[in-house]
C-alpha cells in the first residue's frame, strides 16, 4: 500500500521528462513499480587519497564506517578468527557495549584521509550490514574497489548493483557469525583469489562508478531526452 500511494503521487506531480536518481535512493525501489522514466546512477568518485605514511603498519583486514553497520556479527566473527588481524574505523556508537576481540584495533572519528588509509593498505574489506535492504557502505565499497580491494558485505538489495559474487565481493547472509567467519577465512587463506578479485572491482570502479563515466552517463542520458 505505501509503494502504490508513493507511485501514484510519482506520477502525479510534476510535468518532468525524465526523473535521474542516485542508485541508493529509497525512491529506486518505489519508481521500479512506476510507469515514470527513471535512471539510476551508481556513485561516481576519483580514487581516495589516504594518507601518508600508512596509518596502518602490517598484514590486516579493514572494516570502515558507521552508517548501519553490524559490528556485532563481526566482532563475533573476529573472535573465531584470532590469526587475522582487523582493523575498524567507526563512530563510537558502532562500538558501544561490543567485545573487541584482542586481534581487532579500532579507531573512531578519525579524518576521512586516514580512515582511507586504513583501507588502501588492508588486504581486503569487511561491511557487515544491519538488514537484507540496508542502502548504506555505498562510498566505501567503491572507495575499495578503486583501491582494487575486494570487500566481504551483507547480501542486500541495496547494494547489489556493486556486488559481483565471486569476482569483485562475497556476499554473506545478513546477522551470521559462523558465515562471516568462514567467507573471511576463505579470503584470507587464498592471497591470489583475494588480489584477482581486488583487480575486477578496479576494472569495475574505472569503468561505472569514475568521476568521468558519472559524467558521460548522464551526458548520454540527458542527450537520449532531448535534453543536451
Amino acid at each position: 500500500p505505501e509503494a502504490t500511494s508513493h507511485d501514484h503521487r510519482v506520477q502525479r506531480r510534476g510535468a518532468f521528462r525524465c526523473l535521474l536518481i542516485d542508485g541508493t535512493s529509497p525512491l529506486q525501489r518505489l519508481l521500479r513499480h512506476s510507469c515514470r522514466p527513471h535512471q539510476c546512477l551508481s556513485v561516481g568518485m576519483a580514487p581516495p587519497a589516504p594518507t601518508m605514511p600508512p596509518l596502518v603498519e602490517g598484514d590486516y583486514i579493514s572494516a570502515i564506517g558507521g552508517n548501519a553497520r553490524d559490528y556485532a556479527t563481526l566482532m563475533s566473527a573476529a573472535e573465531q578468527l584470532p590469526e587475522v588481524p582487523l582493523v575498524v574505523v567507526a563512530r563510537p556508537r558502532n562500538l558501544r557495549g561490543l567485545r573487541i576481540p584482542p586481534n581487532v584495533r579500532t579507531f573512531t572519528d578519525i579524518p576521512f584521509p586516514d580512515a582511507m588509509s586504513v583501507l588502501a593498505n588492508s588486504r581486503f574489506m569487511v561491511l557487515p550490514l544491519t538488514g537484507t535492504d540496508v542502502r548504506c557502505g555505498h562510498v566505501t565499497l567503491v572507495a575499495a574497489m578503486h583501491f582494487a580491494k575486494p570487500f566481504i558485505i551483507t547480501n542486500s538489495t541495496g547494494v547489489a548493483d556493486y556486488v559481483d559474487h565471486g569476482e569483485t565481493a562475497i556476499a554473506c547472509p545478513a546477522f551470521d557469525p559462523k558465515g562471516l567467519c568462514e567467507a573471511i577465512r576463505e579470503l584470507w587463506d587464498d592471497p591470489e583469489r583475494c588480489l584477482a578479485m581486488g583487480e575486477n572491482g578496479k576494472a569495475f570502479a574505472g569503468l561505472n562508478c569514475s568521476e568521468s563515466s558519472a559524467r558521460r552517463h548522464l551526458a548520454s542520458l540527458l542527450a537520449s531526452r532531448g535534453l543536451l
